[in-house]
């Protein structure tokens, strides 16, 4: 999600949009290659750095990660429903078995 974010970023700076997408796409592909098949970190970051072909430096992209929330979307209000509508009749249906259901669930 990340990505789109900076591609976003890079237009409004006034980049070419199909440019910009083509060499993001290429170095993601290389990057989660590297993760998946040899188990190295994710260097996506240091790779659209290191290409002379993309204006970006490493605090422009370590920006993006200063607020992880922004890429969270819906999953906050979807854990809390699951926990309301799923784990919670659970609890209460066995609270003889585990104890007392009335807790609050906190995510």
């Amino acid at each position: 999600m990340a990505t789109e974010a900076i591609l976003m970023e890079l237009c409004k700076q006034g980049e070419d949009r199909q440019k910009m997408h083509e060499i993001i796409k290429k170095h993601s592909l290389e990057a989660a290659k590297t993760v998946k098949l040899e188990g190295k970190r994710n260097d996506l970051f240091q790779r659209l750095a290191d290409d002379p072909e993309i204006p970006v430096t490493e605090s422009f992209l370590n920006q993006f990660l200063e607020n992880p929330e922004r890429f969270a979307g819906a999953a906050s209000i979807q854990a809390e429903e699951f926990l309301k509508n799923n784990v919670q009749p659970v609890l209460e249906k066995y609270s003889d078995l585990i104890g007392e259901a009335d807790s609050e669930i906190n995510v």
